[in-house]
């Protein structure tokens, strides 16, 4: 047991120094190798999603994100690109959820309250999606992507700033 989870963990640390080298398929081939040993390996599944995500296969690596999360990784990057994934997506409940878990973690956080202000949006729940657009833009008032949303939810009330 304790040869498995070194080998499997030592797989896992070259898949994570040929991501940074950006030599996907070697990446790949390491992270899908640490789970043939070990399948609980959670930062295995982290790093094979980080893979998906630079190959912009979003639901793939959201997969392995709420995988890793299931067998315990609980890294702030891990919620960062769940939530970056599931906007991507479009998948409102898994965006909320790491949004909202990224936001009690990293509350001076602009783009957790963007992301978690967008789900409010697409639920419906125009004042909570109102406060976070609104923090979003106090924590950065450069970020002309939460004027548009923020501007696009007033129009469809049919209400002014």
């Amino acid at each position: 047991m304790h040869d498995e989870q070194l080998l499997s963990d030592s797989c896992t640390a070259a898949g994570f120094v040929y991501l940074r080298a950006e030599r996907l398929d070697q990446a790949e081939s390491c992270f899908e190798k640490a789970l043939e040993i070990r399948p609980d390996n959670a930062r295995a599944y982290f790093g094979r999603g980080l893979v998906y995500v630079q190959r912009e296969e979003f639901d793939a690596a959201l997969d392995d994100f709420d995988e890793a999360q299931r067998l315990g990784e609980d890294d702030v990057e891990l919620v960062r690109h769940q939530a970056g994934c599931a906007f991507v997506c479009h998948f409102i409940d898994d965006l909320y959820d790491a949004a909202e878990r990224l936001v009690e973690r990293e509350p001076e956080n602009d783009e957790a309250h963007f992301y978690r202000g967008y789900a409010a949006d697409a639920n419906g729940d125009y004042e909570a999606a109102l406060d976070d657009y609104n923090e979003s833009l106090r924590l950065n008032p450069g970020r002309g992507v939460v004027y548009f949303h923020r501007a696009r939810m007033w129009d469809s009330l049919g209400e002014d700033e």
